[in-house]
């Protein structure tokens, strides 16, 4: 199956790629955060190169791994059912302010 992805994005800041090796763009100097949906491979990965992680579970295993990230101090959840832009913006804030 083709992905139908725009050859270009209207942001100068934004490159649109079909595919991208996930773990070598988390071991990237400028990756600050993950935003995933908490599969065990994206908290495994993230964990490993150490960059913090905001989850938002949808099912199966994702709402186990996310209470874990969250106990270890590395991740903040987001509620599928109260998603806004604000609620987002808020945990990139707490997330990327937390030193640990």
């Amino acid at each position: 199956m083709e992905m139908n992805v725009p050859q270009a994005s209207k942001y100068s800041n934004i490159n649109l790629l079909k595919w991208l090796p996930q773990k070598d763009l988390m071991k990237h100097p400028k990756t600050r955060l993950l935003i995933a949906h908490g599969g065990y491979n994206s908290f495994l990965e993230a964990s490993q190169a150490g960059i913090p992680i905001i989850l938002m579970p949808l099912f199966a295993d994702q709402f186990i791994n996310a209470k874990r990230a969250k106990r270890f101090g590395i991740s903040q959840e987001l509620d599928k059912l109260n998603l806004t832009p604000k609620n987002v913006a808020r945990k990139i804030r707490i997330i990327l302010s937390d030193k640990r």
